[in-house]
């Protein structure tokens, strides 16, 4: 599916097939993730908030590469990624939140990642 729609390229793509581009791309990070290979985690969680850098679903993604990048001891790359991450939730679109299925709002997400930036978890 990823490489299907990939080479289609998102503007191609319905907004179904975009749902399925969106899971497919979590889902693969997250195996990655679970399964402790961090490094091919990060990797795709970064493709997936490029990709979906319109949707907040990259806000997500965003939170995947702080916590690979912890796990893999890169504290100052885990602070740039959330440096990067509180850009993003300013740059989505007001829609896109209201429109989003998930409860979340922009001050949610601003609120979580200006904690964890202060939380002195890394």
């Amino acid at each position: 599916v990823i490489t299907e729609y990939n080479v289609r390229g998102p503007a191609n793509l319905d907004r179904l097939e975009h749902l399925y581009l969106r899971h497919a791309m979590l889902y693969e990070a997250d195996c990655f993730f679970e399964t402790n290979q961090y490094r091919e985690a990060l990797q795709r969680y970064e493709e997936a908030a490029s990709t979906l850098q319109d949707s907040t679903s990259a806000l997500s993604a965003y939170v995947q590469i702080i916590n690979c990048n912890v796990f893999l001891g890169r504290r100052p790359e885990a602070r740039a990624a959330l440096a990067r991450a509180l850009i993003v939730v300013d740059a989505i679109p007001q829609a896109t939140f209201d429109d989003a299925m998930s409860p979340e709002t922009r001050q949610d997400w601003k609120g979580y990642f200006e904690w964890l930036g202060t939380s002195g978890l890394f």
